[in-house]
């Protein structure tokens, strides 16, 4: 690390210490780094973690730029006889600071200890620049072996309180651990064949530990290094921890000093670390990393499961705008049952896409018995289309963006990259892993119409399910779909469901004959449907698809009937151009009208027999006809 006017300058060497070379390439093809010329980077544009890391080694735990400077000061080397003065007064104050540990090491291992913070303090306060370049050595390497040349003759045996030290590397671990954790970093965690770290640690502790971690937590990052300062100042009485529901404080009475690795090692317990990571994730992240998941095995009849989920179309319009598609899958076959394009994902495009499945001949008409959604726009179709038992059987809600939980997720993933990405305009996601399928900024996309987008989509769909299925060799996804369909699946009862998928039109029956929906008119099958109507208000329903052919009749919500499009029963009104089709419509509405004329006719002569007589009073006398058979004596003889 070098010292510039406004920055500081990391060799690469130096940076690869602490971090993997996968790592530093990465992040210099994504632009993170700044270099300043080939091998030299700065220190300020590394990511904050590398500079910790390259302030612990490098800096002894100091700020860079004051340890830096430090190195440019022209300080005399202390003297053989103040160094051992030097080391003598160490010696001393730690030995008052170990006193606390003597319950744990013991005052014999105490001393040695003192003997050992004393020197590695030393070393921390003279292994710097000056003094490399005072001694005449060639650089750190060399300093650090005179200093274990050193303590070699100090400690008998290459033993440091218990703690073999004979290399240059260990020590410099050593010299760093105790900068930046105290003498507890000095401890062997093995005295007298006993782990003392793990008897520290009780309920307590570790509660204190985990509120403090989740308190340092930034953007739901997590900083270990942080909490186990703040948990210093938390046993110093600089912070206080209260339950603000019953207004009790922690007190640091009895609690241990810890190491960084033994606060690490805590925080790394299992049922621990879960509880950190339920406070400091997403729901759905924490789902996907900690929490347990159903062990499931795929359907053994197609039609018994079917899964939906939406997706962005990955071409662009010309408008400027994206295209959405809506799928319904069945899980067992992986074919495509349902599909609604359009420009708005909403839930008419959800509607669009049941209401395709209730109409796909592929299924001959049956239903799947149970469908999977997630908690998205299907939410407002929960009393409605997706209450139990309306137009499922079974209905089934997965959490929004589940990927492990919804099939359909799989399936869209399958059909994107073996078909809609063969296509040319197709989009690469921003962020893949892989360079193939990441987005290219640089070149121009094109662009398409929605009709042509919309045509891609269906083609799409077919070749996805005339396309292998990866289970069963030799079938496609279409032909396990129907070979293996579900017996007890019910069929559509487009009458009872097109309440909720159907487009509602308020209306009004003509003529006894006919209503008008979007400016077409639809005949009533018979005129005995004008017997169940209290007025001449009904609401239509209809199909987008089936627009031009039939809706369906519902009077103060009950069903009426099936109203076809009177295109289909009009007849040629020159009887010279007739053919089959109109002999069959002139009968048909014959019939209709005669049927009619009929119930109308009827209906009249039961009236006619009936008079209405002006009622008289009893005291009233009553006028007698003459023809009246009661003024013929004969009949009371």
């Amino acid at each position: 690390m070098e010292l510039l006017e406004n920055d500081i300058a990391v060799n690469r060497q130096e940076i690869l210490k602490v971090v993997s070379e996968k790592a530093l390439e990465t992040a210099l093809q994504r632009n993170k780094i700044s270099s300043i010329k080939r091998g030299v980077y700065s220190y300020e544009s590394l990511p904050p973690k590398w500079q910790e890391l390259l302030k612990t080694i490098y800096c002894y735990g100091h700020e860079p730029y004051e340890f830096l400077a430090a190195f440019s000061k022209n300080e005399s080397v202390d003297t053989y006889k103040q160094r051992k003065a030097r080391i003598a007064a160490l010696i001393k104050t730690d030995a008052e600071e170990l006193q606390t540990l003597q319950v744990q090491v013991g005052k014999k291992l105490a001393t040695g200890y003192a003997r050992l913070c004393a020197w590695l303090r030393f070393m921390a306060e003279t292994t710097r620049q000056d003094c490399i370049e005072k001694w005449g050595l060639d650089g750190k390497e060399e300093l650090y072996k005179v200093c274990l040349e050193a303590m070699q003759k100090e400690f008998d045996n290459n033993q440091l309180a218990g703690q073999r030290i004979s290399e240059i590397r260990p020590l410099q671990n050593k010299i760093t651990a105790f900068v930046r954790e105290g003498t507890v970093a000095v401890i062997n965690k093995k005295v007298g064949k006993r782990n003392l770290n793990a008897k520290k640690m009780s309920e307590a502790v570790e509660k204190v530990l985990v509120i403090l971690l989740t308190r340092t937590m930034k953007d739901n990052r997590i900083y270990l290094l942080e909490a186990w300062k703040q948990y210093q100042q938390f046993m110093s009485g600089l912070l206080q921890i209260v339950d603000t529901d019953s207004g009790e404080i922690f007190a640091p009475v009895g609690m241990p000093a810890l190491s960084l690795s033994t606060v690490k090692r805590a925080l790394k317990q299992p049922a621990i670390e879960a509880e950190i990571q339920r406070l400091s994730r997403s729901g759905l992240d924490y789902s996907n990393s900690n929490k347990g998941h159903a062990l499931r095995k795929a359907p053994t009849f197609s039609l018994s499961l079917a899964s939906m989920d939406d997706q962005d179309i990955p071409y662009r319009l010309d408008t400027g705008g994206k295209a959405y598609a809506y799928y319904i899958f069945d899980v067992k076959s992986g074919a495509i049952i349902g599909v609604a394009v359009g420009v708005e994902k909403n839930a008419e495009l959800f509607k669009a896409s049941v209401a395709n499945m209730m109409l796909n001949p592929a299924l001959n008409g049956r239903m799947p018995i149970e469908i999977e959604v997630e908690q998205h726009i299907s939410s407002g179709f929960k009393d409605t289309l997706l209450a139990k038992g309306n137009v499922f059987p079974l209905v089934k809600w997965a959490l929004g963006g589940n990927p492990k939980e919804k099939a359909a997720e799989r399936f869209i993933k399958r059909m994107r990259y073996d078909h809609q990405r063969q296509r040319e305009g197709f989009l690469f996601r921003p962020k893949a892993r892989l360079d193939a399928n990441r987005i290219n900024t640089d070149l121009k996309a094109t662009k398409y119409t929605f009709k042509q987008v919309e045509s891609f989509v269906m083609a799409d769909v077919e070749a996805y399910n005339n396309a292998e299925h990866p289970d069963f060799k030799g079938k496609t996804r279409l032909q396990v779909l129907q070979e293996n369909a579900n017996p007890n699946a019910s069929f559509v009862k487009l009458s009872e469901d097109i309440k909720y998928v159907g487009t509602k039109v308020d209306t009004t029956l003509r003529h006894n004959q006919y209503c008008i929906v979007r400016g077409e008119q639809f005949v009533i099958p018979s005129p005995d449907v004008v017997k169940r109507m209290k007025h001449y208000k009904v609401e239509a329903y209809y199909l987008p698809q089936l627009l031009g052919e039939k809706v369906w009749l519902f009077h103060e919500g009950e069903f009426l009937c099936e109203a076809v499009a009177a295109e289909t029963v009009r007849f040629n009104v020159a009887s010279a151009e007739w053919n089959e089709t109109d002999q069959q419509n002139y009968d048909w509405q014959s019939a209709f009208l005669s049927e009619q004329h009929t119930m109308t006719k009827t209906g009249a002569a039961e009236i006619k027999r009936f008079e209405v007589l002006q009622s008289v009073s009893i005291d009233q006398p009553v006028k007698k006809n003459k023809t009246d058979i009661y003024d013929d004596p004969s009949l009371f003889d």
